[in-house]
């Protein structure tokens, strides 16, 4: 069952990119008894080769002469999805001994379906193999940690470092899938009806740099699901929950970020950019011991030059404000950390298997991400095959 919501909000595109936006206009609320099950047959639909061709011609126009070389390159798009499908049950059924490495593995076949659908023939595989710089990761680990100090809280995760290549299948794949990652939220009309709201900036993958070298613990930090309960660790995200709802007196948009931690009240506050002719738009309701409330009200039919902080979703529909710019799309992030948690898991065995056998803070948050992200990566994933916006619930739109 397929329920789709009307956005309320003017497009807005990538500033500054050269690619596309995932559209957020045609956005879709598919409520599902089994939300990961229907995740998958969707993902799986482009296993046929006549509908992976058609995914291909809507992104890049009729092929012309080119039709022999789309054909390839959608069954291309089926090894992929095989593949993609195989390694995410082989996280789920596996144990923490090595799961990580599955879904990392998982998570690179998603990447290559969505380069396969996005890029044009330079991103074929083989065209790509003939380098061998595209035959790597992207991504270059080292871990100056020990035994004694990887049963220690979350050690062996601040310890693992994940960098970023010049060159590789991550490059490969983030150079044509589209950079910014819209979100639409569920809010209750005025009237009582459900509408599909489009909130914060659409251009978060473009505004700085993305830091080369980072841990696997800093990744975590920037992921919605663990941004809260990582919030007091250095380097601040200045994460705060947020909840959005429509004024029944003006009908505007009134977004209510809680920020759950004092010493980053002016750091979030400080995210914001709203024009003095609109300062009424936001209020710090209240600031107490432990946080404070901040509501920005701006109406949905005038288009207000506000900046806002980045928002990414949890999987339950929550959804988290940082006081830090996020510069890639949550798919890249979590991708970055599940490298590092494979590593760990192949090449550190002696190092991780001592952090499961302490039931350490690393063991418990790649339980956790392992156990989060083998449901969370197939959805995120879904939107960048379907190229528009999909949210799969159990809940029902209204």
């Amino acid at each position: 069952m397929s329920t789709h919501g009307t956005l309320t909000t003017d497009d807005r595109s990538v500033e500054g990119g050269k690619r596309k936006t995932v559209d957020h206009r045609d956005a879709a609320w598919i409520y599902s008894r089994n939300p990961h099950a229907e995740v998958w047959r969707r993902i799986m639909e482009l296993c046929n080769e006549d509908s992976a061709l058609e995914a291909i011609i809507r992104l890049h126009g009729e092929p012309g002469k080119h039709r022999d070389n789309f054909r390839k390159q959608a069954r291309h798009l089926h090894g992929a999805l095989l593949q993609a499908r195989d390694y995410f049950r082989a996280a789920e059924e596996s144990t923490l001994a090595t799961s990580p490495n599955h879904l990392y593995y998982g998570m690179a076949s998603l990447a290559t379906a969505m380069m396969l659908l996005h890029g044009d023939g330079r991103y074929a595989l083989d065209a790509l193999r003939q380098r061998a710089t595209n035959r790597r990761h992207g991504f270059t680990f080292a871990c100056g940690c020990n035994e004694i100090a990887a049963q220690k809280g979350a050690g062996l995760l601040a310890a693992g470092m994940v960098h970023l290549d010049d060159t590789g299948h991550f490059q490969n794949w983030s150079q044509v899938v589209p950079r910014a990652e819209p979100l639409v939220i569920r809010v209750m009309e005025v009237t009582g009806a459900a509408t599909l709201t489009s909130v914060g900036n659409f251009s978060q993958a473009v505004v700085g740099p993305t830091a080369r070298t980072q841990s696997i613990l800093s990744t975590l930090q920037l992921l919605p699901d663990f941004a809260v309960d990582l919030r007091h660790l250095e380097p601040r995200s200045g994460a705060s929950l947020m909840k959005v709802s429509v004024s029944r007196t003006t009908n505007d948009i009134v977004q209510d970020f809680i920020v759950q931690s004092t010493d980053q009240v002016d750091l979030f506050m400080d995210t914001f950019g709203i024009p003095a002719s609109h300062s009424h738009c936001m209020d710090e309701l209240h600031r107490g011991a432990t946080g404070a409330i901040v509501k920005v009200t701006y109406p949905r039919t005038v288009r207000v030059p506000f900046r806002i902080p980045d928002i990414r979703g949890t999987i339950d529909h929550g959804y988290v404000g940082y006081a830090i710019p996020l510069t890639q799309p949550e798919f890249a992030d979590a991708y970055r950390a599940a490298f590092g948690l494979s590593m760990l898991s192949r090449y550190y065995q002696d190092l991780w298997t001592a952090s499961l056998r302490v039931r350490s803070q690393t063991a418990h948050l790649a339980e956790r991400f392992v156990e989060l992200y083998c449901e969370k990566a197939p959805r995120l994933a879904l939107s960048y095959l379907c190229n528009r916006v999909v949210v799969v619930s159990s809940e029902r739109f209204a």
